[in-house]
């Protein structure tokens, strides 16, 4: 299990040998298949749970997450050591990837970004919530919060 110091030290997924966990990471997916699936991320744009964001952000960020889940740039990693799932998401602003830890328990996903740290929502958080099919939870969790 990695420690959070791990995690911020690591230079990529590859530091604690995160493999794909699915078919689709593994090889080249079929993209015509991938061409017909509808992201639960289009559904957002009228979601009252968002309302607390501005619009201009809030259609970035949905449209970061697609783009992150797009060039497959999420990765699982290992369990924290409470036993909840992390994840490596790619960074563009950074020279490293963002960590995202989600609570099994509540739906809570939990970013380093200063997205998450300001709003408490970000573009790594829905993309891992849209991978791991969660994101009704994560909404729910946030808009709790909001």
């Amino acid at each position: 299990m990695a420690t959070m110091a791990e995690l911020h030290a690591a230079e990529g997924p590859q530091s604690f040998g995160w493999i794909a966990s699915n078919e689709c990471e593994q090889n080249e997916c079929n993209t015509d298949m991938l061409d017909c699936k509808i992201s639960s991320l289009d559904l957002l744009n009228e979601d009252p749970r968002l309302e607390s964001i501005s619009s201009s952000v809030h259609e970035a960020m949905v449209e970061k997450a697609q783009l992150l889940l797009d060039n497959k740039s999420v990765w699982r990693g290992p369990p924290t050591a409470d036993g909840n799932p992390s994840f490596s998401v790619a960074s563009v602003s950074q020279g490293r990837p963002n960590y995202v830890v989600m609570d099994n328990n509540t739906g809570k996903l939990e970013c380093e970004c200063a997205n998450w740290k300001s709003l408490k929502i970000c573009s790594p958080a829905l993309a891992v919530a849209e991978r791991e099919d969660t994101l009704h939870g994560y909404l729910d969790f946030y808009g709790n919060i909001a």
